[in-house]
């Protein structure tokens, strides 16, 4: 059952809707390293109809115990009948609202990290702040040069100093007390429901982001000369060749070139590691499914619900499909569960792969 609070206050309860507290067309969006959203339309006989301060407002969503959403009200919009549609952006979005000022960095990614949250921290409220979790995403070196001559928010130093360049997810993530800010290689979940065509998988569309995708890459390190620009290549351990290319997806979409720099790989084996990592994932990442499920949870207890970054079994033989998806997005309506709509792509690893990461990070 799902539960929403305004500032820990109850805003909507399915079975006190007669009582004043009412919302209608609720709509949840979630997706990896984005915000997420959360939208409904508010009557004007609910008990908080005058108390929703925008921006201000904290919302929180909760299924039966657990929190799977909160956030603050962005906007609000007033219909024909006085009802308002409110808009909700999910608190990530805090990192938006504070600055961090050009500096230079050189350390770990933990410490740097370190460095951002702290700095996010003195410039907020106490509800806006987070406190650093879990850090599975490593350097090679585990030695990093970041820099910026510009003034920069929070998110963006965050996505474009670490994100583009070693990938990863970032996870708010509920404490007892706080709330906990994880980057993540990955989220390591595999759930055991499967989405099995003739059960529970009521449509599925697969589709190709072209304007991202690319087939071969030209990776660049360190710049070596100043004066001329040099920088590194792989050419000393690629046969002399300064690219790589992934020929299953040559053959499905021809070659499509590009190049990425790791300003900080100053190895030539640790840059074509890293190129051939970002190769593969940057392919998947292009190719997705779109599943509408109904998510058994609903109909067993004892069924694992699908949630954001789990790695979830696609069964359908019509499709010749078996494998596991990541879930990267889900849109879902909270009233009428059955709508609910994920996206599975990004990785395409089997469980056999899933479980031999899990297990060498154990070891």
């Amino acid at each position: 059952m799902y539960i929403v609070y305004a500032d820990d206050q109850l805003l909507y309860a399915p079975t006190m809707v007669h009582e004043g507290y009412a919302i209608s067309k609720t709509k949840m969006k979630q997706e990896l390293n984005k915000a997420g959203s959360f939208q409904f339309l508010l009557p004007p006989n609910n008990v908080k109809y005058n108390s929703l301060t925008k921006m201000k407002t904290i919302i929180t969503v909760y299924d039966d115990e657990e929190e799977i959403f909160r956030g603050r009200i962005l906007y609000d919009e007033k219909d024909f009948y006085q009802r308002k549609q409110i808009y909700c952006e999910g608190h990530m979005a805090f990192l938006n609202d504070t600055i961090l000022r050009p500096f230079e960095f050189t350390g770990g990614i933990v410490a740097f990290l370190t460095m951002i949250i702290n700095n996010h921290n003195s410039q907020v409220e106490a509800e806006k702040q987070f406190v650093l979790g879990n850090v599975t995403v490593v350097d090679n070196n585990n030695y990093i040069n970041r820099s910026s001559i510009k003034y920069m928010t929070t998110w963006d130093v965050i996505e474009q100093k670490l994100i583009d360049t070693h990938g990863g997810y970032i996870r708010i993530r509920k404490g007892q007390n706080c709330y906990y800010l994880d980057y993540l290689e990955s989220y390591n979940s595999i759930n055991d429901q499967v989405v099995e065509f003739g059960k529970n998988l009521i449509d599925l569309t697969e589709y190709v982001t072209a304007e991202k995708l690319f087939t071969c890459l030209i990776p660049l390190g360190v710049t070596l000369d100043e004066e001329t620009g040099e920088k590194l290549t792989i050419k000393s351990v690629n046969n002399n060749l300064d690219y790589i290319q992934n020929n299953t997806a040559i053959s499905l979409f021809g070659k499509i070139w590009t190049t990425h720099e790791w300003e900080d790989v100053t190895i030539a084996s640790n840059l074509l590691t890293k190129a051939n990592a970002y190769l593969n994932e940057c392919i998947e990442l292009a190719v997705s499914l779109n599943i509408n499920a109904v998510d058994l949870h609903l109909l067993d207890v004892n069924t694992s619900s699908i949630k954001l970054g789990d790695s979830v079994r696609v069964v359908s033989v019509p499709h010749g499909l078996d494998k596991y998806f990541l879930c990267s997005k889900v849109n879902m309506n909270l009233q009428s569960p059955d709508e609910t709509e994920y996206t599975l792509g990004v990785s395409f690893k089997t469980l056999t792969d899933q479980q031999m990461d899990i297990q060498k990070k154990t070891n």
